[in-house]
């Protein structure tokens, strides 16, 4: 699934490079950010409280807070090298075919915690994770049993031996806990993600962002 986010001049120009040399390149990344406001809900630089509200996560069963070294993101890509991630943010999509809303999720190495603007300076990595299903805490999803995805997209170029973006081909996520507020702003979860030249893996909080939302 393509990149949601404007991942300004250097991913575009990765990606245009590697789609010269390849008809699949065209369909690798995607600029979106209609007039690129930063939401105020789940903005990567504030933290909202973990007992926010009792009800549903927008429908989703209300599951546990979230302390201490919950609230923080602790994951690593290891391809060539190997690189950290800083944050994580979260939108909520909903299936063409009327399905339940799951979490679409990017998670980023470098760059601004602010929720992606057009102001906002490139990151220096992304995973983007999509067709997360929106469980209640503990509950575990794959790739093979539940569909989600997983894409690396390496900007800075440490990680990946050319632009393209490479997909998982196993993933194991893990949900840690999920914000019990009406409106969800935050989930945590844990990845065991395997690619064909390397693996991302570790602990991941994410906050929301409505720039992500579809």
């Amino acid at each position: 699934m393509a990149l949601r986010t404007l991942l300004a001049s250097s991913l575009v120009l990765a990606a245009l490079v590697w789609a010269c040399s390849s008809e699949e390149g065209a369909s690798a990344t995607q600029s979106s950010l209609d007039g690129g406001r930063a939401s105020s809900e789940g903005e990567g630089g504030t933290t909202p409280p973990a007992d926010a509200g009792t009800g549903g996560v927008d429908g989703a069963p209300a599951t546990s807070t979230c302390e201490a070294a919950c609230r923080t993101t602790d994951a690593k890509a290891a391809f060539l090298s190997t690189q950290p991630f800083d944050r994580a943010q979260f939108g909520i999509e909903t299936d063409d075919g009327g399905g339940s809303p799951r979490y679409y999720v990017e998670a980023f190495g470098g760059g601004d915690a602010r929720c992606p603007g057009p102001s906002t300076p490139d990151p220096k990595r992304v995973f983007v994770i999509t067709k997360i299903p929106r469980g209640s805490s503990k509950q575990v999803f794959t790739r093979a049993a539940d569909g989600i995805t997983g894409a690396l997209v390496d900007i800075e170029g440490t990680l990946l031996a050319t632009p393209k973006p490479e997909s998982a081909t196993s993933m194991t996520l893990t949900l840690v806990a999920v914000d019990p507020a009406t409106s969800s702003q935050w989930i945590a979860f844990d990845v065991e993600a395997t690619f064909p030249s390397g693996t991302i893996e570790g602990h991941f909080y994410a906050t929301r962002c409505a720039i992500f939302d579809q």
